[in-house]
């Protein structure tokens, strides 16, 4: 890790993120300027400043988070209506924290999201407090406990393994599964965010 990087400060602990999910790999937490509510960042723990560095087993497992994510916005209580990655590779491709990072965005019609003038994602014109960024974290893990209980019924549905065990202690209750397509939902989760929200932290650490 470096000690001058922020992305190496919130996974290690030491500097306040609203955590979706995290392992011995890789961590995923909300972006602290949205483009929507919901855009959160996928990154690996080891501070590689470029995606093309990446070890192949921790790139594809950086993807496969970010599969996992976008699958939870799209069953959880967030708007979404349909899924944008943006990867910038390089201070000329408007890197701006030279931490690999993977954005996943929930996208909606009608949303104004566009590429910035730097052709980058954030704008920091929308910065919301703490509070609220805890609330859509909170969405996307009761989606998250979602997919575990359809990964249990579903065997061609393979998990990632201790992707499940943060998932596990939220508990939700789950309705059929639906494709994805005009109407793109992945699950309809009953249970309401506010009974989960404040219970459950990324393991070990309290939520900042």
């Amino acid at each position: 890790m470096s000690a001058d990087c922020i992305f190496c400060g919130i996974a290690a602990g030491r500097e306040p993120a609203s955590f979706v999910y995290r392992d011995s790999q890789i961590v995923a937490f909300m972006s602290n300027a949205p483009v929507n509510p919901g855009h959160l960042l996928v990154i690996p723990h080891d501070h590689v400043t470029c995606f093309t560095d990446l070890a192949p087993n921790l790139a594809a497992t950086l993807v496969r988070a970010a599969q996992r994510a976008a699958l939870a916005l799209r069953g959880s209580e967030l708007r979404c209506e349909g899924i944008n990655l943006f990867l910038a590779d390089g201070a000329v491709a408007s890197q701006l924290v030279p931490h690999v990072h993977l954005h996943v965005i929930p996208r909606f019609t009608g949303d104004t999201f566009v590429l910035n003038s730097r052709g980058g994602v954030s704008t920091f014109e929308n910065v919301p407090p703490r509070e609220e960024l805890d609330r859509a974290a909170a969405a996307i893990r009761v989606a998250l406990a979602a997919q575990q209980g359809a990964a249990a019924d579903d065997p061609q549905r393979v998990p990632i393994g201790p992707w499940y065990r943060l998932a596990s202690d939220v508990g939700a209750s789950i309705g059929p599964r639906r494709r994805c397509g005009s109407q793109l939902s992945a699950w309809s989760v009953r249970r309401r965010v506010g009974n989960e929200h404040g219970r459950v932290h990324h393991a070990g650490h309290q939520r900042p």
